[in-house]
């Protein structure tokens, strides 16, 4: 059996990935994080064994996220008159990404609605079409046609920006 804290030691790359995805600011990642684990431990009771844990982190951090940037969202649109500069390309804590491929796809990832951009961070996690329905509560043939829309909006996307760059 193990501890509350072993298991989130385990896991805690999902959270890292899921936080440095939704929020840009520093302080904003902070926040996420510990909402994000404090949701976690409330629920870490009604934790059905049948799944994986990290199944049930997935969708928890996932759930917070997405409920999180849809806040910070609103709050933003309140004060739109003010001029916030937001570097979309640079994340804090996220190494400065040299690989131009890497770059682009980052840039990919940060413009994808809620819905998508978990279904890239998980797919890049190599999650089987059946885990990423369980986490986000959909079908995996829905899953399944969505990334393949995904994939296509991607190769367009690097098609775009590199003949855009010569």
């Amino acid at each position: 059996m193990e501890t509350f804290e072993e298991i989130l030691n385990k896991h805690k790359g999902i959270i890292f990935r899921i936080v440095n995805y939704y929020c840009k600011d520093s302080d904003d990642k902070k926040d996420l994080e510990q909402e994000i684990l404090i949701q976690i431990w409330l629920s870490h009771k009604k934790y059905n064994q049948e799944f994986a844990w990290s199944t049930f982190i997935y969708r928890i951090a996932l759930n917070v996220s997405i409920g999180f940037y849809n806040k910070q969202k609103r709050q933003k649109d309140k004060f739109s008159n003010v001029n916030l500069f937001i570097e979309t390309n640079v994340q804090d804590d996220i190494p400065l990404v040299v690989d131009e491929d890497l770059q682009l796809l980052n840039e990919f990832i940060c413009q994808l609605n809620d819905i998508n951009k978990a279904l890239m961070i998980l797919y890049l996690q190599e999650k089987s079409y059946a885990e990423m329905a369980l986490i986000l509560g959909v079908s995996a043939t829905n899953i399944g046609t969505k990334i393949n829309r995904l994939k296509n909006q991607l190769k367009e996307y690097f098609k775009e920006k590199k003949n855009g760059n010569r």
